[in-house]
């Protein structure tokens, strides 16, 4: 291939991750906010007075399910696009490097800073990549109380989102068995 046709790969390649992370922080944001309305919902349904605890706990467990439902889908959602979003990272940076941009070209010669610093422009096994893109359930849940001892990566942003849309599912959980709890004391 030539210059020409590697540098248009390359803007190609720009235009695919900024739209994979587009759509993560899209799919982030519509997820967690149906997530929080889900919940507040069925926290309301505690509060309501003046109907009865049986079709309170019947609306509530129905919302609960819903959320629970919507919380594992997002969780897969978002999984998924960080995995399509790693792929293409990782293809940028072959391309960067079959045009030579991996080596060390400085902004300007007064300063020590790189144009593409060595990180961001590392080359991975594919298999690697995809089993780099998402940190496994335990990992996540450690990363909440020691944010900088997972590894490989430190917890990141979409880590964090994974674990917004997992944690509302205890929320739901304990709704449903409050209802029912509530229920059995009340009949």
């Amino acid at each position: 291939m030539d210059k020409q046709e590697l540098i248009k790969l390359l803007d190609f390649a720009n235009q695919r991750v900024r739209h994979h992370h587009d759509a993560l922080w899209k799919e982030e944001t519509h997820y967690t906010w149906l997530v929080y309305i889900l919940a507040a919902g069925v926290i309301y349904i505690f509060f309501i007075s003046g109907v009865c605890w049986p079709l309170k706990a019947g609306i509530a467990v129905l919302l609960s399910m819903i959320g629970i439902c919507v919380c594992l889908v997002g969780y897969s959602v978002v999984r998924k696009e960080g995995r399509y979003f790693h792929e293409a990272l990782q293809i940028r940076n072959r391309l960067n490097c079959a045009l030579g941009l991996d080596k060390r070209i400085k902004i300007e010669p007064d300063f020590n800073e790189m144009l593409i610093p060595n990180k961001d422009t590392e080359i991975k096994d594919w298999n690697d990549v995809e089993s780099e893109a998402n940190k496994c359930l335990r990992q996540l849940l450690k990363g909440i109380f020691r944010p900088n001892s997972t590894k490989p990566t430190p917890m990141g942003i979409r880590d964090y989102f994974q674990i917004t849309l997992l944690l509302p599912i205890l929320l739901f959980v304990a709704m449903i068995i409050l209802s029912i709890i509530k229920v059995c004391i009340t009949c």
